[in-house]
């Protein structure tokens, strides 16, 4: 009998060293090395990268936002660290002073000490330099693939005419102007605010990079304006009526048309709005042409509304 209850402590004794073992994996770890068949590696993408340094004073060239960290350990270790992204890459700049350029090793906080750690890249090069500030006009555009015909930009107001731009001097100097650029590709038919980014150019219109905005995004007021105006439409006559006909009238319905044009100096060159009236057809004494195109003396470039007209063309028998 007593052999039996130390058979039955003897196994309850393997199994609660079994389950403490399972729940404290550190302990495993430490005592008992990882095998290829408990053993892992993952990567956590775009971990963010917590920089360290004098940032009234200093401003880093070429500094990344984030890295890609490659997890090695105890697969369940591994896993949940990569699940829970509870570590911090963090890159310590604060002994380094103004001037200098040094690749600094990205360390980990709060890492699982069972856990191997390693950045990609491991070592980030820095270039450290003292900071400037300027504030710069802020230019507007607008897309002219985005104005309907018959409408143009009467005024394009940014809600920050000036901003203000960190960096180091060179970067501060290389900038030639500050545009306000709205990604909206959509057509512009009426006055309307749009949410537009800051982007800074040199003299070439390269784009540069490594600089901070005081703010990144500001809102357009865009106002627009009619390009478009009023004209009679003037019958045009094709062709001659047949010898015993007299031609007695031409009336068109409507008798006129707004006319729209892309720009102002088009629709300044806009003199006149014709139809084209075949007269050679006409046979009887009173004739309704229907759907007849209105066009202008320029181009094709332009729209009218309306489009068609009727024309109504009156004779009398000789």
């Amino acid at each position: 009998m007593n052999k039996e209850k130390l058979g039955v402590h003897i196994i309850s004794l393997f199994v609660a060293i079994f389950l403490f073992l399972s729940i404290n994996e550190n302990i495993v770890g430490k005592f008992f090395p990882a095998t290829s068949a408990n053993y892992t590696t993952t990567w956590v993408h775009n971990a963010p990268l917590e920089v360290t340094y004098d940032k009234e004073k200093l401003y880093i060239v070429g500094l990344p936002t984030s890295v890609d960290v490659k997890l090695s350990g105890p697969i369940s270790i591994v896993q949940k660290e990569a699940l829970d992204k509870s570590f911090k890459a963090t890159l310590d700049l604060s002994n380094i002073e103004a001037n200098t350029d040094q690749d600094i090793k990205v360390e980990f906080l709060g890492m699982d000490p069972n856990i191997t750690a390693v950045a990609n890249p491991d070592f980030i090069p820095v270039s450290v330099r003292a900071k400037f500030s300027k504030e710069f006009p802020v230019k507007t555009s607008i897309r002219d693939e985005r104005l309907l015909v018959g409408i143009g930009i009467s005024s394009v107001t940014p809600a920050d005419q000036t901003i203000k731009i960190y960096g180091a001097e060179d970067s501060i100097n290389n900038i030639y102007e500050v545009r306000a650029e709205s990604p909206e590709r959509t057509k512009i038919s009426s006055n309307r605010n749009e949410e537009a980014s800051l982007v800074a150019y040199d003299r070439n219109f390269n784009r540069i990079e490594d600089i901070e905005f005081e703010k990144e995004k500001t809102t357009l007021n865009i106002k627009v304006e009619n390009i478009e105006k009023s004209l009679t439409i003037t019958a045009k006559e094709i062709g001659t009526l047949p010898d015993n006909r007299s031609l007695e009238s031409i009336s068109i319905e409507p008798a006129s048309a707004i006319v729209k044009a892309q720009t102002k100096k088009e629709l300044d060159d806009i003199k006149e709005l014709f139809v084209d009236v075949e007269l050679s057809s006409i046979k009887e004494d009173n004739v309704e042409l229907s759907n007849l195109k209105v066009y202008s003396n320029i181009s094709n470039s332009t729209i009218t509304d309306p489009n068609n007209v009727k024309v109504i063309i009156k004779t009398s028998e000789k």
